[in-house]
This record gives structure tokens, sequence and C-alpha cells, in this order.
């Protein structure tokens, strides 16, 4: 499951909040222990700078605490998180549920997308015989989902009996200031030692939005004088 509380850091007001909940599992017989996952991504921690897609690397115990400060020098308008997963994991069947909540009052939506690339550890199809790539996406319509020098945090965790406890609550609660945490104490069920990928997808500057239509529509113009070519 995954929550997701954005604020910005130092000073640390609210820019724009969110709760992002999400849950993997499998539609496995009564009798066979469901393959059930859970994601934790809130505020706060002391961050490693992100810009780029950057790998990490789950605990030995299938979990593990990352934190990362949003470097990019604009607004976030996605961040994406792509986990490898064993295909032995998910061999009675695979469903991704996505559920984001935002806050009463605000004028944010939330979107939540997830898919999956068979044959793959997340550099793409073919890569892997024994995997796929678990692709989530998370953003808020009008956005940003993590204002600019913002902290998220992504708690790859499970919960006791449904509930987070010690650092994993902190995170949930938004009141989570440490760092990195990837020692076998981090437990969750993602698989041992599983690889995964985190993009920061910036917002487009007006300007680059500018210079994206305008290269629109001179296509546009080139096209309709070769079909004028074309008829004459």
């Amino acid at each position: 499951m995954v929550k997701m509380l954005l604020r910005k850091s130092a000073p640390r007001v609210v820019a724009a909040s969110a709760l992002l909940l999400f849950g993997l599992a499998t539609a496995a017989m009564a009798d066979i222990g469901p393959y059930d996952p859970h994601g934790l991504l809130a505020n706060g921690g002391d961050a490693t700078p992100i810009t780029t897609t950057t790998p990490i690397t789950f605990s030995v115990a299938g979990g593990g605490i990352f934190v990362f400060n949003n470097d990019t020098g604009a607004p976030l308008s996605e961040v994406d998180v792509d986990v490898v997963v064993s295909d032995l994991l998910a061999i009675d069947g695979f469903t991704v549920q996505g559920t984001i909540v935002v806050p009463a009052g605000s004028s944010q939506a939330a979107s939540f997308s997830a898919g999956f690339v068979p044959n793959s550890n997340c550099t793409g199809f073919g890569t892997s015989t024994t995997t796929f790539c678990e692709e989530m996406k998370f953003a808020l319509i009008p956005g940003p989902i993590v204002p600019a020098g913002g902290n998220f945090v992504l708690d790859f965790d499970d919960p006791v009996n449904g509930q987070y406890q010690g650092l994993d609550a902190e995170v949930a609660n938004g009141s989570y200031t440490g760092g990195t945490e990837d020692g076998a104490g981090q437990m969750g069920s993602w698989g041992d030692g599983a690889q995964a990928f985190v993009t920061p997808i910036p917002t487009p500057e007006p300007r680059q939005y500018a210079g994206l239509l305008a290269g629109i529509m001179a296509l546009a113009i080139f096209a309709r004088r070769r079909r004028n070519a074309v008829a004459q």
C-alpha cells in the first residue's frame, strides 16, 4: 500500500497534499499465500538528490525505505516507479489495485496507472526470461505532485496486521526525518534484494510548451504544403 503526503522541505510548507494508496495481490486460491507486497510514499526524510532515473535495491527481506529530494529544479508532474518482479512470485496471477485519495478541500485530482512489461528487467522487452517489470505512475491533476526542492519517501515495508509500525508509521504520518534504510530489518514482500527504478518527471516550463507548440505548427504547415504540391 502506498500513502503519499507532499510537502515542501525546509521550510516544510504544504505545497500539495494527497494520499496515494496501492496494493499488489495475486488471484491465488485460498490455500496459497497471496503475493501482496506493499509500498509507502510520503514526504520528509534526510534525502538523496534525484534528477533522473535512479536505481534502488530492496533489502534482503524484500523491503526498504528510500528518501529522495526533487533536485530537478522544477516541480514534478509525475513520479514513476518500476519494480523488477520475479515471475515465480506471480505464478498464481497478478493484479495491481491502485487508489489515490486526495484530502477533502483539495483542488487536485488524483491519477494513478499501472501496467507491466513481460520478459523484462525494466530495461526493455526481452531482457529477461525470469522476471517482468511492474510500472507505476503517480500524478496529481493539475499538479504538481512534488514541488521543486520537495522531499518524498518510498517505503516498501509491509504493515503488521494492517498497521505500519516504527519508522514505517513515521513515514505514513509524515513525521519521518531519517534517511534511507535498507538493512535486513526492513521487511517487505517484493522479493529479496529486488531491483527497482525511480524516475522523477519534471513539469515542463511554459517556454517548453511554447516550443513544442511551435514545432507542431511547423509540421502542420509543412504537411499542408506537401499535400498542396502533390495535388498540383
